[in-house]
């Protein structure tokens, strides 16, 4: 039986600036909730005092489930993550950057839907069309088709990293969307995910 309703994991790496509000916009968006949650923290070896701001998080949210992974030598994000999710205890595990590029206020519709029955649910920022941001523009909507045509099981995770690699197409996340993929595709996934998936550049 899962001890949580959501375990919600926080890949950390250099965030002194942003850390306190995000953590609190996260914090009062998923109290707002009738959810229980844990939220988790992976501290990649940051050279600022991110790691001082997570143990005061400790001192300023006493009642919340709040643990920490602290790295001994810099893993990256694909493996911050995923050491984020081997520990979460929750009936849904997911993530959010902890910038909140995609905003917290997304976290609720994002569980209803898991909750309606959705197995998986994905984020993704869409950017309106301007001149200078044509190749990102073009790179993002390269990532909408061939994220569909993955997760409808047209296009194997094998075959994308094959074309990924001959066209040397690179993707910010591919650590960590190798692993994911590998954790949506195992047959031993009990948990259902929410993930904020980032895009080609």
């Amino acid at each position: 039986m899962d001890k949580y309703d959501v375990s919600l994991v926080l890949a950390c790496y250099n965030e002194a600036e942003i850390f306190a509000d995000s953590v609190k916009r996260i914090i009062a968006t998923l109290d707002q909730t009738d959810y229980t949650f844990e939220i988790i923290f992976v501290d990649d070896v940051s050279s600022d005092n991110t790691r001082e701001l997570i143990d005061k998080a400790f001192k300023t949210y006493p009642r919340h489930n709040l643990s920490v992974i602290q790295h001994l030598t810099n893993q990256g994000r694909g493996q911050t993550v995923v050491d984020g999710f081997l520990k979460a205890k929750g009936k849904y595990v997911g993530y959010i950057d902890i910038d909140l590029e995609t905003g917290e206020w997304y976290l609720p519709k994002f569980l209803t839907t898991l909750d309606n029955g959705a197995d998986l649910v994905s984020a993704l920022r869409v950017y309106d069309f301007q001149l200078w941001a044509l190749p990102r523009w073009l790179a993002s909507k390269g990532y909408v088709v061939l994220r569909k045509l993955l997760l409808d099981g047209l296009l194997s995770f094998p075959v994308l990293m094959f074309l990924l690699n001959t066209f040397k197409l690179k993707i910010i996340t591919l650590e960590l969307d190798a692993a994911i993929s590998q954790t949506i595709f195992s047959s031993s996934c009990s948990s259902k995910m929410l993930l904020d998936l980032t895009v080609f550049i």
